[in-house]
């Protein structure tokens, strides 16, 4: 009963997670730096017994437990409630979460392309090419590059700022208002 408390409890804040985000447009492929939780103790409590969880869900590295709220209308912040629960996101980002959730998005791509070429989840591919990308992505991306090869099951992911530095063949997606493309190379067992 107590375990049934305790992830009620943590699907309510993850929903408001959610809620707070698309309020403020922040997909949850991003992460986010700082939350806050104000709540009674006793959610408060029951939230610290699976805080992981509650990180994982929430794409968020800290979070924090108060018992009184903070002003809703603080710059950077968004917030959702339900009841005696609030929840309060930082929703400032800078370069290293910018470069996470840019390198997230771009993933998610890559892993929907490795689907629509037939790969199966076992299969590691030889490389990935990433094109049609500004200097600045790139530079936010270097430090992720073998976080992403891991993510989509890579040897290797290579950056280009055009396709045509690499001969390749190419598949067109979207990336908010941009096009990139993405291409494949091989697979081994």
């Amino acid at each position: 009963e107590t375990l049934e408390k305790q992830f009620d409890t943590l699907f309510k804040c993850v929903s408001l997670t959610y809620a707070a985000r698309q309020n403020a447009r922040l997909k949850r492929r991003w992460p986010l730096r700082t939350m806050i939780i104000a709540a009674p103790d006793d959610v408060c409590n029951a939230l610290r017994g699976v805080e992981d969880l509650l990180l994982e869900l929430s794409n968020v590295k800290t979070v924090d437990f108060v018992q009184k709220a903070r002003s809703a209308t603080e710059e950077g912040w968004v917030s959702a409630n339900e009841g005696e629960i609030q929840v309060h996101l930082d929703a400032r980002r800078d370069e290293e979460l910018l470069g996470e959730g840019l390198m997230r998005d771009l993933a998610r791509r890559v892993q929907a392309l490795r689907k629509e070429l037939g790969y199966v989840p076992t299969d590691v591919l030889e490389i990935v090419h990433i094109a049609d990308l500004e200097d600045e992505s790139i530079r936010l991306l270097q430090p992720y590059l073998r976080d992403m090869a891991d993510l989509v099951r890579a040897k290797k992911v290579q950056l280009h700022n055009d396709r045509k530095e690499t001969e390749a063949q190419w598949h067109e997606s979207q990336l908010d208002d941009k096009k990139v493309t993405i291409a494949i190379v091989g697979r081994s067992s």
